[in-house]
């Protein structure tokens, strides 16, 4: 048991450091990314980072409830990591700004 634990704390932290670096590495570039490359406004790279905002102040009571109640926390662990990968590709992915919504918001989402 003790292995196991080990092995899962030692995945977890690996996860956790790829993904905080993975985030610290686009959200310094985020703003000329959306700006200059994609030739977004600026009113729109508020609406895209609001709307991520909101849907993290939004669904933090539900995922906090959701995962007491089921009393497992890997499945949200994991799945948060796993929607803020998705949205790293579609970030790589997208031409147009208007993509970015969705993505974004599913990138907050696995912040919760």
């Amino acid at each position: 048991m003790r292995n196991k634990t080990r092995r899962f704390m030692a995945t977890f932290s690996l996860a956790s450091f790829l993904n905080d670096f993975g985030s610290d590495i686009i959200y310094p570039v985020w703003p000329l990314f959306v700006t200059s490359f994609l030739k977004a406004d600026i009113a729109v790279l508020g609406l895209i980072d609001g709307l991520g905002d909101a849907v993290v102040s939004m669904s933090q009571a539900g995922s906090g409830y959701f995962s007491d109640r089921l009393g497992k926390r890997k499945i949200f662990i994991w799945t948060g990591y796993l929607f803020g990968s998705l949205s790293r590709v579609g970030y790589a992915l997208s031409t147009m700004w208007q993509p970015l919504i969705p993505f974004r918001i599913l990138d907050r989402f696995g912040k919760t």
